[in-house]
């Protein structure tokens, strides 16, 4: 059985309720544009030039620290209350 005979013979047993969406479906891919295949990727002609850019990208300074998720103010507040909480350890030997 051939592809177009296999696609007729489930057409013929879609629902009546779905020839619709079916005719549309069928409408849209003929009209549609055909999707040529991915292409191989080509070597390039030439190589890579290493700083082509340079002088016209701005980086900021801090750009290697760690992003700050929590603002500082919130930070030394956690830090104050878990120093509040700390057991010495002398205390903890009474």
């Amino acid at each position: 059985m051939t592809l177009r005979e296999e696609i007729l013979h489930d057409i013929e047993n879609v629902p009546e309720s779905s020839l619709q969406l079916l005719l549309q479906f069928v409408r849209f891919l003929r009209e549609s544009p055909v999707v040529p295949a991915k292409r191989e990727r080509k070597k390039r002609d030439r190589p890579r030039l290493l700083g082509v850019l340079e002088g016209q990208v701005w980086m900021s300074d801090d750009f290697n620290e760690p992003m700050e998720l929590v603002p500082q103010s919130e930070l030394r507040a956690l830090q104050e209350a878990a120093d509040r909480n700390k057991v010495l350890p002398q205390e903890a030997v009474i």
